[in-house]
């Protein structure tokens, strides 16, 4: 049975990430299998794999498995890094699909930590141009990185445009700054921004959303709406911890995103849902209140992103491609 291979250590954060990759080759007669790291790490039960168990197999799972390649989000942490490995030292193509938010400072320095860009993968799939450029600026040889774009975008909906009711500010996790990332900006001079827009607009329900990430803490943002004077603010609504951002938005919840550097902003664009930047140096009450009457927003809307909905077939195309295989599928592409 020809399959392919997946892995990460944070299923429910990154399954949707693996999610249209799979239903391709799962289309095309290719199995794909999730290694799990244990017994009790969960896994949405509709996405199409077979899961099996890395501490019940005793031997190198590639060597069982014999896959035709191997999927992960990272590889900078030692279990993700030794399966990693394991695959390459097999022969197997490994990928590594970008999920994370890349920004350059006001230095022009590519601004995430170290351990996204030290990949051991022989391919790195990003969402465009310009995050290729950024992974090549960061060491990566040109010739290993695929601009795929993101497999989220493959299934994500276009949401009808409408009053903005229901606003969401979300953003990386600050607690837990992997690899150490020196941030060029104040967050809580941001996030008082975004308190401003809140003050000025009771009408509005404002939601805060914090990172998935279990060092990311709820209480780090209640404290710094008490300390700008809104504890009791009618129309604030703190997200519950571990709120899945994409759920919000596939029940049509999310009007408007204020972000800082998270992926969230471009799931968001994806679905035609203005974001704004709360970096950018302009009046976020005047962006807000432009936006609500219709009009574009003047920060980042991430428009040069592949958003076709094809990024699960190019990816099985490469698949294919250096394994010698023929797909029979003129119309994946």
């Amino acid at each position: 049975m020809k399959q392919v291979t997946f892995f990460t250590s944070d299923p429910m954060m990154h399954f949707t990430f693996f999610y249209s990759i799979a239903d391709t080759f799962a289309k095309n007669g290719i199995h794909p299998t999730m290694l799990l790291g244990g017994p009790n790490d969960l896994y949405p039960e509709k996405f199409p794999f077979t899961r099996m168990v890395l501490e019940y197999m005793h031997l190198n799972p590639f060597k069982i498995l014999e896959p035709l390649a191997h999927f992960q989000m990272q590889d900078h942490d030692a279990p993700h890094r030794e399966l990693m490995t394991a695959a390459n030292d097999m022969g197997i193509p490994t990928y590594h699909i970008q999920h994370g938010y890349i920004f350059p400072d006001k230095s022009g320095n590519i601004n995430l930590g170290a351990g996204h860009f030290d990949t051991v993968a022989n391919y790195v799939c990003v969402w465009s141009e310009r995050f290729a450029d950024y992974y090549e600026k960061a060491g990566v040889p040109r010739e290993r990185i695929l601009i795929t774009g993101s497999p989220r975008y493959d299934y994500m909906p276009v949401m009808k445009k409408g009053e903005i009711k229901n606003v969401f500010f979300a953003s990386t996790s600050f607690q837990n700054t992997d690899g150490n990332v020196e941030l060029d900006f104040d967050p809580v001079e941001c996030f008082h921004k975004f308190l401003d827009v809140v003050k000025k607009h009771p009408e509005v329900t404002f939601f805060i959303k914090t990172h998935l990430s279990p060092n990311d803490k709820l209480e780090y943002w209640e404290q710094l709406i008490v300390d700008h004077g809104m504890r009791d603010a009618p129309n604030i609504r703190l997200c519950e911890p571990g709120q899945n951002f994409i759920e919000c938005v596939f029940r049509g919840e999310v009007d408007c995103l204020f972000y800082l550097l998270t992926t969230c902003a471009i799931d968001a664009v994806a679905c035609e849902i203005p974001v704004i930047d709360l970096r950018a140096d302009i009046d976020m009450i005047e962006e807000f209140e432009r936006i609500c009457v219709g009009m574009e927003p003047r920060t980042d809307q991430f428009e040069d992103i592949i958003k076709d909905g094809k990024c699960g077939a190019r990816i099985f195309e490469h698949v294919m491609k250096i394994n010698g295989m023929e797909t029979h599928h003129e119309d994946l592409l």
